[in-house]
């Protein structure tokens, strides 16, 4: 094949969604050109950017890096696609926790984009959208609004509001606005912005998807599981031939799945999505992370809350142990996982594993204080273990 048609189906499955097909493609591509050619670092920022789509982001900054080294020897620093390569960079590097360099990055590729296309060109829009996102990655919601304003006020001008860039940015706005704490206004800007990818892109495309997915999440916390769930079925359906089933998306999607069964229907099917999510985390992920997290915690409080204490220890457990490894923000759960864990040693009568839970100050100061707490939760857990059909605990 050659090489223009090889470029063109690469363009044509990126363009469908097939980013795991585009993938495979591109990096057949590359073995054919010679090194430090131009040729090679818009080769390399294509398979960078799907990297990215699949969530390989270790592989991603390898491609970005080495593109970006490239293009400033082929194009030179202030040119174009040198300052795509870096933008790019600075995504996948903010989607790993690498802030600092990200921002720094971004702000420069910002800069290069406009001297270079002009601050009114689709180029600038997509630097100022890219700026938005790495801001954002950063916690830094401010200058993140003022980046996508100025990217949606370009593409609202040009291509226009039914342009699928421009509903691109309207999904970004919204995330903006779900981390602001303002769902009433992030919900109208997913649904624009679903419709007007489902009119350019078609109803199964990714793009759609991704919105489809962040609008269905409106949808749960706003106590509307019923919408939300036909919304995740749909997004688990689109996302299935484009993102491996390891994919951040798709996990979190089973995760989200497993709580809207758990309120609507049963507590069984929602331990068993809860389990499959948890298996693919297993298999793909030696590393705690977040969707893992999410899982296990899901499923310990599944069993917990179908009164299965047994089967709900272990994960509580373990979720307390990944709270050790992740980042300060998820510290909020320790108390409630504690607290849960003191929950379901009192209903199998572990007081001793439940008395280690306690602060050592509460034993040693109140003694007497603390037996008749424990009395008391004895007692309780009698009478809702009594409620439940349950044979009473012995003291």
């Amino acid at each position: 094949m050659a090489k223009s048609e090889q470029i063109s189906k690469v363009d044509d499955l990126y363009a469908q969604g097939k980013y795991q097909e585009a993938a495979s493609e591109c990096s057949r591509m590359l073995d054919g050109l010679k090194d430090g050619s131009g040729e090679q670092a818009l080769t390399l920022l294509k398979l960078g950017k799907l990297h990215d789509k699949l969530h390989n982001l270790e592989k991603a900054i390898d491609c970005l890096r080495k593109s970006l080294k490239i293009s400033c020897k082929v194009f030179g620093e202030n040119n174009e696609k040198t300052a795509e390569a870096m933008s790019a960079l600075a995504l996948a590097l903010a989607a790993h926790g690498e802030t600092n360099e990200a921002e720094s990055l971004v702000e420069d590729a910002t800069r290069i984009r406009c001297n270079a296309c002009g601050v009114d060109s689709p180029e600038a829009a997509d630097a100022y959208d890219d700026m938005g996102l790495v801001h954002l990655s950063c916690g830094h919601p401010q200058e993140a609004e003022k980046s996508l304003v100025k990217s949606m006020g370009i593409r609202r001008r040009s291509p226009g509001k039914m342009h699928k860039d421009y509903a691109i940015s309207l999904r970004h706005t919204a995330i903006l606005r779900q981390k602001e704490g303002k769902a009433s206004l992030s919900e109208p800007l997913l649904n624009q912005s679903v419709d007007i990818l489902q009119r350019q892109l078609g109803k199964d495309h990714p793009e759609v998807g991704a919105s489809l997915d962040l609008l269905a999440e409106q949808q749960f916390d706003r106590k509307r599981p019923i919408e939300a769930e036909k919304n995740w079925l749909r997004v688990r359906d689109i996302l299935a031939p484009a993102l491996p089933e390891e994919h951040p998306q798709r996990i979190s999607v089973l995760n989200r799945l497993a709580a809207c069964a758990l309120i609507l229907r049963s507590a069984d099917e929602a331990a068993q999505l809860y389990t499959q999510a948890l298996e693919i985390c297993d298999r793909a992920y030696d590393e705690d992370t977040i969707f893992k997290l999410d899982s296990v915690l899901g499923l310990g409080l599944t069993y917990l809350r179908d009164y299965q204490f047994a089967l709900a220890e272990p994960h509580v457990k373990r979720g307390l142990r990944m709270i050790e490894g992740l980042s300060a923000k998820e510290m909020r759960l320790e108390n409630l996982l504690i607290d849960k864990l003191l929950t379901i040693y009192i209903f199998q009568g572990k007081f001793a594993d439940a008395l280690l839970l306690l602060p050592n100050s509460l034993r040693a100061k109140h003694t007497a204080e603390f037996h008749d707490t424990m009395d008391s939760i004895y007692q309780l857990a009698n009478v809702i273990r009594k409620a439940i059909g349950k044979e009473p605990l012995k003291h």
